[in-house]
Order: structure tokens, then C-alpha cells, then sequence
């Protein structure tokens, strides 16, 4: 299955945490997933350092970071994978 890709430069005003949360809430409402599954998405964000929810995000995203700047987070998101499956309702 292919995972929905975001387009984002992180070095400018979507790469904000609380953008990226918004973009990821739409993106998980949009390939529908339900709403259990947004929520444990949001309770991760809000307990989580910025880099730890990247990694999140690039589990269940495609991310394209165009500015680069985190290519250690975006390349190695499959660390999470076992994170991710273990928590996630």
C-alpha cells in the first residue's frame, strides 16, 4: 500500500509544529483513517519532541522534505515502524 505523500518545506512556515499537526490531522482524514487512529496520531504530537513526531509522520506519510533538512529523520523513519505498530490502536 502507498503511503500519501506531503510536499513540505520545513524550513519555512509549514514546517511549524502545529502546521505540520494540521496538515497531518487533513492528510489522515482525507486517506481515511478513522478517528481513533487520528487521536492517537494528536496524543503522540502533543507528548513528543518535534523530531520524534517527523519520524511519526514518515511512518505513515511519504514525506518530501524540499528544504532537506531532516533527511536522518525522513530516510530512517522505518526505525518507528515497530513503535508505531505496537501503539497504534
Amino acid at each position: 500500500m502507498n503511503k500519501p505523500q506531503l510536499i513540505i518545506d520545513l524550513s519555512g512556515p509549514d514546517g511549524n509544529a502545529f502546521v505540520l499537526m494540521a496538515t497531518a490531522r487533513n492528510a489522515m482524514k482525507q486517506s481515511g483513517c478513522d478517528e481513533a487512529e487520528i487521536k492517537w496520531f494528536m496524543d503522540q504530537w502533543t507528548t513528543r519532541t518535534y523530531e520524534e513526531n517527523l519520524k511519526i509522520m514518515a511512518e505513515l506519510f511519504d514525506i518530501v522534505d524540499t528544504a532537506n533538512l531532516y533527511p536522518h529523520i525522513i530516510d530512517e523513519a522505518e526505525v518507528v515502524t515497530t513503535v508505531v505498530k505496537k501503539f497504534k490502536p
